[in-house]
């Protein structure tokens, strides 16, 4: 496993919900970090060498490359701490889902 250089100041904010994004960007820049956002996670793998951020903050469910598939990814390469998040609403349609079947 190649282990990129950490910025610690440095936070990867990926999100296709740009007000959720945004939200979380502003949050972790108020507390001092620097913060990288994306709104797909293709971009998070391009950048990812370069940067070598303290963390990963993305969504789960996105167009294209999902959280899933960029952790994946990202653990072949890094052991950057990696938080998912999902929206609560789709949280919810899969427990009523479950329930439902």
């Amino acid at each position: 496993m190649i282990q990129t250089s950490i910025n610690d100041d440095l936070i990867y904010v990926d999100d296709d919900d740009h007000a959720i994004s945004k939200l979380v960007a502003f949050n972790l820049k108020a507390r001092g970090y620097q913060v990288k956002q994306f709104d797909n996670g293709g971009a998070v793998l391009d950048d990812l060498a370069a940067d070598g951020p303290a963390l990963i903050i993305m969504d789960f469910l996105m167009p294209g490359v999902n959280g899933l598939e960029v952790t994946r990814k990202v653990r072949e390469v890094s052991t950057v701490p990696i938080i998912i998040l999902r929206d609560c609403h789709e949280i919810i349609s899969s427990i009523e889902q479950r329930n439902a079947g």
